[in-house]
C-alpha cells in the first residue's frame, strides 16, 4: 500500500513541474509578442511606479542633479507618474524633478500655493511671478524631446538669477511616452551678455540656440498640449489647504495683494466656508502701456485710456461674461439692479483699501453661462481638471461646469486681479480643429458631470439662468 502512495505522489510532482513550464513559456510567449509595439498604460492619473519603468528618469535626475550640485544642497526624492492613457495619450511625469529650498516650511506656513504650467518657451514668466507671489510655486514644465534642453538651461539661469526662485518655486518635468527628453552633454549655462532683466529675451535666445546647433525642435502641432494635465500635477503637488491656478502668462497684481490673499484665507469666516471659489479677474494690458497697472485704481484708469481690457473680449467674450465685471469695475458705491430684481452692492473699494487695506469678497456671482472660465483660489479639494482636454478649448470652463454642478458658491474679490500682456486677437489663434474637438468632448462631458452628480436637472435650471 505504501508503494502506491509513494508512487501517486511522484506523478503528481511531475504534472507540477509540467504545468509550471507551460505557464514560463507561454509568458515568454506572450512577453515576445508585446515586444515592437507602445506599452499601454491602465494606471489610473498619477499613481506611482517603479523607476526602473521610466528609462528617461536617469537622465531626467542626472541634469537636475547638476542644477542642485550648483547650489550645494543634497539630492531630492523625486516621484515618477504615468497618466491613463486609455483617456489621452501617454506622458511620463516627475514630480520635484528641483524642490524649493524652503518648500517644506512654505508649504506649512501659507494657506495657498500657486500652481502652474508652461512650455520651455515660456518658463520666463516665472521670473515675473516670483515678484509678485511670496508664497510657495508650483511649476509643472512640459518637456518633449529636444525641449527638456532648453527648459533646463532657462531653469538654471532662473535660478542664479532670483535666490526667491531657489527658496519658493517647486518644478516638475511632463513629457510625451513618443517624444521623451533627448540625451544632450551639459555645458555652462551663461547669460552670454543677457542680464538677469533680460530673461524673455535669453528664453528667445536658447530656442534659436537649439535650432540652430542642436535638432530642431519639434513642430508643436505634432502633439497637443495637455493642460489639464500639467495644470493637475502643478496643483496636486502643492499640498497646501488652497489653491490659485492661473496661466504661465496670468501675473497677479504687485503691491502685497499675496499677503493680504494669505490673510483673508486664514481669516476663520473665510475657512467656514468649504465650498467657495474666490474670483480674481484677468484683464489684457495692452504692450503700449508703460508697465503693468500697480493697483486697481490705476487700472481703472488703463481701462478708460484703452491701455487695458477684459481678458478674451475680442477672443471669446463668453471667457469672462459671467464674471459681471462691469459691476467689479465702478469705481464708487452704489446699487446695481441685476437680473430678477437682485440688488448688488459695489462699496468703494479703492478708498476702503487706503483705509485698511482688507481684501474681502464684493459680490457673489448667482449666475452661470457656458463657457465661463474665471481665474479662482479654493480649497484644494475641488474636482480635478478633466485631462481628456487637451490642446485648446473648454479646458477650464469644464472643469468649472463641475464646479457649478457640485454645489460650488462664486464670490469676486474687491480688488485683486491677474495682468496678461498684450492684447489678443482671433488672427493670432489658429486653434479652432483643437476647439471644435474640444467642444464636442465638452456636450458628453456635460452629461458625465450630471450623471455624476445626481444633477440631470441642473442643465435646465442653468440654460434659465442665462
Amino acid at each position: 500500500m505504501s508503494t502506491v502512495w509513494v508512487l501517486l505522489f511522484v506523478i503528481n510532482l511531475l504534472v507540477m513541474f509540467v504545468n509550471l513550464g507551460f505557464v514560463f513559456n507561454n509568458k515568454q510567449d506572450q512577453q515576445q509578442k508585446l515586444q515592437g509595439r507602445p506599452r499601454q498604460q491602465l494606471a489610473p492619473p498619477h499613481q506611482p511606479h517603479s523607476p526602473n519603468e521610466s528609462p528617461h528618469k536617469l537622465m531626467v535626475q542626472e541634469n537636475f542633479a547638476v542644477l542642485r550640485g550648483a547650489r550645494g544642497d543634497s539630492p531630492q526624492k523625486m516621484e515618477t507618474l504615468k497618466n491613463d492613457s486609455r483617456t489621452m495619450p501617454a506622458h511620463e511625469t516627475h514630480t520635484f524633478a528641483l524642490r524649493g529650498d524652503d518648500w517644506e516650511d512654505l508649504i506649512s506656513s501659507w494657506p495657498v500655493c500657486l500652481s502652474t504650467q508652461a512650455s520651455a518657451d515660456l518658463l520666463f514668466w516665472i521670473g515675473e511671478h516670483i515678484k509678485t507671489w511670496s508664497g510657495p510655486m508650483s511649476v509643472a514644465v512640459y518637456v518633449p524631446d529636444s525641449d527638456f534642453y532648453v527648459a533646463v538651461k532657462m531653469i538654471e539661469v532662473l535660478l542664479s538669477c532670483s535666490e526667491d526662485i531657489r527658496r519658493r518655486v517647486s518644478f516638475h518635468v511632463t513629457y510625451p511616452a513618443e517624444f521623451p527628453p533627448k540625451a544632450m552633454p551639459l555645458h555652462n549655462h551663461k547669460l552670454l551678455g543677457y542680464s538677469c532683466d533680460q530673461l524673455e529675451m535669453y528664453n528667445e535666445y536658447l530656442l534659436s540656440e537649439m535650432n540652430g546647433t542642436l535638432q530642431s525642435r519639434l513642430p508643436m502641432d505634432q502633439f497637443l498640449y495637455p493642460q489639464n494635465l500639467l495644470r493637475n500635477i502643478a496643483r496636486d503637488s502643492c499640498k497646501t489647504d488652497y489653491v490659485f491656478t492661473p496661466d504661465v502668462d496670468m501675473v497677479l497684481v504687485a503691491g502685497g495683494i499675496d499677503v493680504h490673499l494669505k490673510s483673508f484665507l486664514d481669516r476663520p469666516d473665510t475657512r467656514r466656508c468649504r465650498k467657495c471659489a474666490f474670483v480674481i479677474p484677468a484683464y489684457e494690458i495692452s504692450t503700449e502701456a508703460p508697465h503693468n497697472p500697480v493697483d486697481k485704481a490705476e487700472l481703472l484708469l488703463f481701462l478708460k485710456n484703452k491701455l487695458a481690457r477684459r481678458f478674451h473680449a475680442k477672443v471669446f467674450k463668453p471667457n469672462q461674461a459671467n464674471s459681471q465685471l462691469k459691476l467689479w469695475e465702478r469705481p464708487s458705491g452704489k446699487e446695481l439692479k441685476g437680473k430678477k430684481d437682485r440688488k448688488l452692492e459695489a462699496p468703494s473699494d479703492s478708498l476702503m483699501r487706503e483705509a485698511n487695506g482688507t481684501l474681502r469678497v464684493l459680490y457673489d456671482v448667482t449666475t452661470w453661462q457656458n463657457f465661463w472660465e474665471p481665474v479662482y483660489v479654493a480649497r484644494a479639494t475641488v474636482p480635478s481638471f478633466d485631462e481628456r482636454f487637451v490642446g485648446y478649448g473648454c479646458t477650464r470652463s469644464s472643469q468649472i461646469y463641475e464646479m457649478h454642478v457640485a454645489g460650488f458658491r462664486w464670490r469676486m474679490l474687491n480688488y485683486a486681479f491677474l495682468c496678461h500682456r498684450g492684447f489678443q486677437d482671433k488672427r493670432a489663434r489658429d486653434l479652432w480643429g483643437q476647439i471644435n474637438r474640444n467642444f464636442k468632448l465638452y456636450q458628453d462631458f456635460k452629461r458625465e458631470v450630471d450623471e455624476k452628480y445626481g444633477a440631470q436637472d441642473r442643465k435646465q435650471k442653468a440654460s434659465e439662468e442665462i
